[in-house]
Formats: structure tokens, C-alpha cells, sequence
């Protein structure tokens, strides 16, 4: 590699690989797909194993030409995983704050899981990725001296012998599934936030520290539960870390997060559908004083209502079956796993709004791809 300065700073490095993302080829040369990967950041992005970029890479380091080419399904085929790159210059930009990529991931991850998780609810279409292990990271990466480690909270490994070494995904998921489907308003507005709050003016402002902490809670979420061959309790507690994920997003400047703040910020979400803002249930909740209200609320907030009673009998020890995750909502039951993330998404957007606001109806481009993003997901929510 040149020791140009200009050559360096626009040098690209391997961050992460991760094992069980296959993007498709039908994203080469896709340019809005190619700005959902990045959040339309520039110097940052989940990439292609065949990436230009990542094979450049592959050519000017041992190290990750061993770990690209290692990984080999659990029948020993073998295949090229994603990277997630970050450009030198940006790097530096962000003083290697490992907790900056990481909100990066998890902001790309949930572009592409609440859509897919708005499909599932649907029951339509094609299965793609709706769950957070697709994006998680291998604990082996590339050190800056070209050595492959290993480094996880349980397994410490330095300088690996690079002779014969094999990664493999997770035998969970299937590495071959769609990517599928984006969501423009959280692809721009995140990555805005994202921009502002590592790059410039590299701020930690209380808005960009609450919408990627609950992002990460949110990630947790769409977690699989197969620790424990998806049991009730383990159901429980993914609806445990949804409603942390809205509580984060609900707090407001000198005041505690609650049931009733995330009930008013969904009360804010700025939907389209009449449907979505007819009071028509009975919503109950705790007011400061423990004393047990009762008021009329949307669907939205009937949903998150449900998510909450199904949370609170959970971590407080109650008997949870399977009417307390499949509540019925009208007429219907409705898997509360499943619509934790819409009622996320839409809590999600509803803070956003109140600074980047929503696009008018129209068929530019930009606007159509934000608002057909909407109507899916409220017509999951019908």
C-alpha cells in the first residue's frame, strides 16, 4: 500500500465480518440500496463479500484474505460472507469508537427488520430477514498488525495461527435469506442522527444517545428465542427489552420515562390511515400514584397496552401463557412478539417527527419510496 497521505486517508479497513448476511446480487450496483447499507453515510457501510472495496482489501492484507476466505457452512461448503468497512479518514473521525459502529449496525439491522417484521405480521410475502442475528458480528476479526484475534467476554485468542483456520455462520439461521425490503424514513433520519452525534459536530446530544440506545435495545428485541427452544419465558423476555426499547425513546428532558409517556408518544405517531386514529379501545395503565386508569386509545397503543401487561406478568413473576402473548385486539389475536416491533417503529418515527417531520404525498421518488414504506406498515397495523 502507497504511504501517500491522500492514498491513506482514503484507504478502507475491515471493521467486522458479518457471518450470517449474504446480500444479494441484486444489490450490485443498486444505489439506493448501496445508501440504505450506509445510512447514507459517507466512509461507512455493510458491503458484499466481493465488494471492490473489500477486495482490494483482501489483496493488501493476509490477514483479511485468511478470514474472508475461511468460512465454510456446517457441510463444509464454502461461501463469502458481508463485511461491515469503514474508510480510514472516518475512522480517525470517530477516534475507533468500537460503540460508533456498533450503533451503526444496529441503525442498518432494524432499516431491514421492522419492515420484514411488518410482512410477518401481514402474513405476506416472501420470507426475508427479520431477525437481529443476521447482523450479528464474528468475534474474529483483523488486528492493526495483520493478526487474527479472537476477543468475546468468555474466549480471548492473539495472534491465530492463519494456517488452516475456518470460520463458519450460525447453524440458527440460513445464510442464503433475502435482505429484503428498507425503511427510507429511518435509512435518512438515523443516519443524520448518527452523523451528528459521532462525525460533526460529534455531540452527545440527549436525542441521538436515547434513539440509539433504544435501537440497541430494539435489536435485542428481534433477537431469536432459541436459547431455551423458544419458550414462553424466553417470548417474555423479548417483550421485555421491546418495552425498554420504547421507554428509552419516551423519556424527555428532566423527567422519568413511563407506561403513559410511551402511550403519549404514540398518541403523536403521524399516520395516514383514519383507522390508526380511531380511539376505539380501552386502554389501562398505572398513573405516578400506582392507581389503576383507564382511557380510550388506537390500536397502536392497545398493542403497546398488551405488551406491557405481558411484561409486567412476566418480570414480576406472574403465571404468563399464551394468552397473555397472543392478547386478542378486537376480534383478532395477535402475536404481541410480532407487533412489539411495529408499535417500536411507530414510536420510533413519531420522535423522529418532531424534528425531521414527514415527507408530503407524491410520486418523486424519494417521497413515494418513504410513503409506500408507511402504508405497509400501516396497512400491518389494520
Amino acid at each position: 500500500m502507497s504511504g501517500s497521505p491522500a492514498v491513506a486517508k482514503l484507504s478502507w479497513k475491515m471493521a467486522f465480518v458479518l457471518p450470517n448476511l449474504q446480500i444479494g446480487e441484486n444489490w450490485a450496483g443498486d444505489e439506493m440500496g448501496a445508501r440504505a447499507l450506509c445510512l447514507g453515510v459517507d466512509g461507512i457501510a455493510v458491503v458484499r463479500g466481493d465488494d471492490e472495496r473489500v477486495l482490494k482489501l483482501r489483496a493488501t492484507s493476509p490477514g483479511a484474505e485468511v478470514l474472508m476466505g475461511s468460512f465454510r457452512s456446517e457441510h463444509g461448503e464454502p461461501y463469502l460472507p458481508s463485511a461491515l468497512i469503514i474508510r480510514s479518514d472516518l475512522e480517525a473521525a470517530i477516534n475507533r469508537n468500537v460503540a460508533a459502529i456498533i450503533d451503526f449496525r444496529n441503525a442498518v439491522a432494524m432499516a431491514f427488520i421492522l419492515p420484514a417484521r411488518a410482512r410477518l405480521l401481514k402474513n405476506s410475502g416472501w420470507p426475508t430477514i427479520s431477525w437481529a442475528e443476521f447482523f450479528d458480528f464474528h468475534p474474529t476479526t483483523v488486528a492493526r498488525n495483520d493478526s487474527l484475534y479472537t476477543f468475546t467476554p468468555a474466549y480471548k485468542a492473539y495472534l491465530i495461527p492463519q494456517e488452516n483456520f475456518q470460520a463458519m455462520p450460525s447453524t440458527a439461521v440460513n445464510v442464503s435469506t433475502q435482505l429484503g425490503s428498507y425503511d427510507p424514513f429511518l435509512v435518512e433520519h438515523v443516519g443524520t442522527l448518527w452523523r451528528e452525534r459521532y462525525v460533526k459536530p460529534g455531540r452527545d446530544s440527549l436525542q441521538s444517545r436515547l434513539a440509539f440506545r433504544s435501537l440497541e435495545a430494539a435489536v435485542h428485541g428481534a433477537s431469536m428465542a432459541q436459547r431455551n427452544a423458544g419458550s414462553l419465558n424466553e417470548y417474555g423476555m423479548q417483550v421485555s427489552l421491546w418495552v425498554t426499547a420504547l421507554e428509552v425513546l419516551a423519556r424527555t428532558p428532566g423527567e422519568r420515562s413511563s407506561q403513559k409517556k410511551v402511550l403519549n408518544l404514540l398518541d403523536a405517531y403521524p399516520c395516514e390511515d383514519r383507522r390508526l386514529r380511531h380511539r376505539r379501545y380501552r386502554l389501562r395503565f398505572r398513573d405516578r400514584n400506582s392507581r389503576v386508569r383507564f382511557e380510550p386509545g388506537t390500536v397502536t397503543q392497545k398493542l403497546c397496552n398488551s405488551l406491557y401487561e405481558a411484561r409486567h406478568r412476566f418480570v414480576h413473576g406472574d403465571h404468563v401463557g399464551i394468552r397473555e402473548l397472543v392478547p386478542r385486539i378486537g376480534s383478532t389475536r395477535i402475536s404481541t412478539p410480532r407487533a412489539a416491533a411495529l408499535v417500536y417503529r411507530a414510536a420510533l418515527v413519531a420522535r423522529l417527527s418532531e424534528r425531521f417531520g414527514r415527507r408530503p404525498w407524491s410520486m418523486d421518488p424519494d417521497d413515494f419510496q418513504e410513503n409506500r414504506a408507511m402504508q405497509e406498515y400501516e396497512s400491518a397495523l389494520t
